[in-house]
């Protein structure tokens, strides 16, 4: 059970939640769209963001771009590739130090 007398054991819970998509999609789309428009505008408007927003920026700007290596790393990479077999002939798209600056 939930309580235990035995003090030397901790107590245990469980939670279940069960639910119907098509009977709940009828409302959810609307209902976070309202949400996370209410959410935005009073976590500061234009510059808030909701809990996984920058990855999905970041995901977008990743496709778009490529990703980022640091020069220490791509160095690595190019002296470790060729004794594996596998060059590492990399085109940079943006130069960053081993600081993350430009």
């Amino acid at each position: 059970g939930l309580c235990r007398r035995d003090t030397k054991s901790p107590a245990k819970g469980a939670f279940l939640l069960v639910i119907n998509p098509p009977l709940l999609s009828k409302f959810y789309e609307d209902d976070m769209e309202v949400w996370i428009s209410h959410y935005l505008e009073a976590a500061g408007g234009a510059v808030s963001r909701y809990p996984g927003m920058n990855a999905s920026l970041t995901e977008t700007e990743r496709k778009t771009d490529g990703l980022p290596v640091l020069d220490g790393l791509l160095r690595e990479f190019e002296k470790i590739g060729p004794k594996c077999g596998v060059p590492f002939d990399l085109i940079p798209i943006n130069t960053k130090t081993d600081t993350g600056t430009t």
